[in-house]
């Protein structure tokens, strides 16, 4: 009987040359992976940032709020008493032609500090960078000459249906924990005195 015939080689694995394709996709993974971590982090960063913005634009806020509160109980309480000489933070009608300072609302920072009434900071305990001021204007409309004026007719004519009220436009400004957020809010009051 004949034995099969056995091969005494033995397997030998030939080792090609290798081309790198393991390395270059580790590679590509590794960088994309650094991508997504850095746009979260970038984005965490612009969400931490918006929400701070948010924060100062509220105190800003709050505090024009309180300055306006602040000068409708003031009005409410002296008005009759209150010379308005266009200083000291108490003016004529500032939308007049003639007017000397012009509309509040469009105030710089020099004519709001040199001609407006700021807040105590004990009054508000809030850190602010700037306490808030306000201005109070004695307007004194008169029926259809108020749309001459730029006022409001019928907002003339209530006036002169409200017997002994006078109306005052009064308007504050405040910041928040940074020059940036700047609020300038605006109310019209009638007192009767």
């Amino acid at each position: 009987m004949k034995q099969p015939f056995i091969s005494k080689r033995k397997a030998v694995c030939t080792v090609q040359s290798q081309r790198g394709m393991v390395l270059i996709v580790g590679l590509i993974m590794v960088l994309l992976m650094s991508i997504i971590g850095v746009a979260a982090i970038r984005g965490s960063n612009t969400q931490e940032a918006m929400a701070g913005n948010m924060r100062d634009r509220n105190q800003a806020f709050q505090a024009t709020e309180a300055a306006l509160r602040t000068a409708e109980l003031n009005v409410a309480a002296n008005g009759s008493k209150m010379v308005f000489e266009n200083k000291n933070g108490l003016l004529t009608n500032q939308n007049l032609k003639d007017a000397p300072f012009g509309p509040v609302a469009r105030w710089a920072g020099a004519t709001w500090d040199t001609n407006s009434i700021a807040i105590n900071k004990s009054d508000i305990d809030l850190k602010l960078t700037k306490m808030p001021a306000y201005v109070v204007e004695k307007v004194e409309v008169e029926g259809p000459a108020a749309a001459a004026m730029g006022e409001s007719t019928e907002y003339g004519a209530n006036v002169e249906q409200a017997g002994n009220s006078v109306i005052y436009r009064i308007t504050a400004r405040g910041y928040g924990g940074s020059e940036k957020s700047e609020v300038i809010l605006q109310s019209t009051f009638r007192a009767k005195h």
